[in-house]
């Protein structure tokens, strides 16, 4: 397989995942507050983790940048040249011109 085929496939997989993802979401908040939504959102919660973890392993992989002042990691992208900033916390790395 080609590596931008690889990448095209990946890209489409976690693009189907976080759809699939609000859906069932969606879905749990509205089930009655029983033990078996308690379950469902704790196994959601924890595939929502396995899958940032995953996107940080793959982008790392690619050779971006991790802020590691959190964890997951968030990845670090480029807001100008030397300059990078985390998506999530927004930290900022680099020179500061």
């Amino acid at each position: 397989m080609e590596p931008l085929t690889g990448l095209q496939a990946l890209s489409t997989a976690l693009t189907i995942y976080e759809k699939a993802s609000k859906v069932i979401r969606e879905w749990i908040g509205k089930m009655p507050d029983t033990p078996t939504k308690e379950a469902a959102t704790k196994d959601l919660k924890q595939a929502e983790e396995a899958m940032e973890i995953a996107k940080v392993q793959v982008a790392e992989s690619l050779g971006y940048l991790l802020c590691r002042k959190h964890f997951p990691p968030g990845i670090m992208l480029k807001v100008r040249e030397g300059v990078f900033s985390c998506q999530k916390c927004g930290d900022t790395v680099g020179q500061n011109n």
